[in-house]
């Protein structure tokens, strides 16, 4: 089983499917679960705009800051 999560993002009205990786900073973007549960933070929402870039973290896994 790909434990990996899908990744999203808008371009026009349409959501495109990326790879994580490749989000830039500016662009909105959705996150779903390997199982195809949308990714939900702490306020319930499940649509982001990306801060930045994706980097690796100290833990050795990509992260992205939102605002």
């Amino acid at each position: 089983m790909n434990d990996l999560r899908r990744a999203e993002v808008l371009v026009g009205d349409k959501w495109i499917d990326i790879e994580f990786e490749e989000i830039r900073a500016g662009n909105r973007f959705r996150l779903f679960e390997s199982t195809g549960e949308p990714v939900v933070d702490e306020n319930g929402k499940s649509e982001f705009i990306a801060k930045t870039d994706p980097y690796i973290t100290k833990d050795g896994v990509y992260g992205i800051d939102t605002a």
